[in-house]
């Protein structure tokens, strides 16, 4: 395993332990092109446009980790304040 990942992974144990959450922390990470995701595995398709605190309440929740696009995204508030539409 990555160090980096390795590290990320103690700091949300950490932080987890230390605030008592309810579910788990959600980290957010922009890419510039799509291209740079080519070759990652683990992330969730859905076969509708969810809304983007949808999917931030999945993968808070149930762990799942998305990719989000413009394309994949419904309009909402959401997709306008990550810069999505």
């Amino acid at each position: 395993m990555d160090t980096k990942i390795e590290e990320i992974t103690e700091l949300s144990a950490e932080l987890e332990q230390l605030l008592r959450l309810r579910s788990f922390p959600v980290g957010v990470r922009r890419v510039k092109d799509k291209a740079e995701l080519d070759g990652t595995v683990g992330w969730k398709a859905l076969d509708h446009q969810p809304r983007g605190c949808q999917l931030i309440t999945m993968a808070r929740t149930i762990g799942w980790a998305f990719a989000m696009t413009e394309e994949t995204l419904a309009p909402c508030g959401f997709s306008w304040a990550m810069g999505l539409g």
